[in-house]
């Protein structure tokens, strides 16, 4: 089955993505996304449950990982397919045959 991002997940796609959240140690929490989407007006405010709720889904999918356990719940930050799949996203190809020191 072929994933096809809604608003919310391609949004936190690209923000993981473009912050650099791209490791374990390197995630962030639900509500830190909630809280960078809410300062965006263009994007506008989620409810942490929207957020939690099209993660879930992303890590079906492998776009997503999680990061440290912070209290009971995790962080979560892109994978490579994740960024990948920005690339594609915004009509890009990525090179996945890039030969080091080239």
């Amino acid at each position: 089955m072929q994933f096809v991002p809604s608003f919310v997940q391609a949004h936190i796609l690209n923000y993981l993505n473009d912050s650099g959240y791209n490791a374990i140690l390197k995630s962030i929490s639900v509500e830190n996304i909630c809280k960078a989407f809410a300062k965006n007006p263009a994007i506008g405010s989620f409810t942490t449950g929207t957020v939690r709720k099209a993660l879930d889904d992303m890590l079906i999918y492998e776009l997503i990982g999680l990061g440290v356990k912070i209290g009971r719940t995790y962080t979560y930050y892109i994978t490579p397919q994740g960024s990948a799949f920005c690339e594609i996203m915004v009509g890009g190809i990525p090179n996945t045959n890039k030969k080091k020191g080239k």
